[in-house]
C-alpha cells in the first residue's frame, strides 16, 4: 500500500520548500524576523527528526511483524500493518516533548 508509509509522506513534504515554509510559519505563530528564521531552522530540523524515525527500519517489534506478514491471511495482514503505524507513531511520540 503505497499511501501507508507515513515516513515516506513526511519525507516528500520535506522536499518541498513551499511546504517547509508553510509548516514553520504555522508552528512559530507571530515571531519577529530573526527569532522566526532560527525557528524555522530547528523546526525542519524536527520535522527531519520525525521523519528520520518514521523510516527507522531497526526495531525488532516492527521487523518481526514484518516477517510474519506473509504467513497470515488478509484480515491479520491488516491488524499487522495498524500495529506497525501504532507502533512508529508511540515512538514519534517522545519527539514532540520537545515541540
Amino acid at each position: 500500500m503505497a499511501n501507508d508509509n507515513i515516513g515516506d509522506r513526511i519525507s516528500e513534504i520535506l522536499k518541498n520548500p513551499d511546504a517547509v515554509s508553510k509548516i514553520s510559519q504555522m508552528m512559530s505563530g507571530a515571531a519577529n524576523e530573526s527569532t522566526q528564521s532560527n525557528d524555522d531552522l530547528e523546526m525542519t530540523r524536527k520535522i527531519s527528526a520525525i521523519a528520520s524515525k518514521m523510516n527507522d527500519k531497526s526495531d525488532p517489534k516492527i521487523n518481526l511483524l514484518y516477517a510474519l506478514r506473509p504467513y497470515m491471511n488478509s484480515a491479520r495482514t491488516q491488524h499487522i500493518d495498524r500495529a506497525i503505524k501504532m507502533i512508529k507513531l508511540t515512538q514519534i511520540t517522545e519527539l514532540f516533548k520537545d515541540l
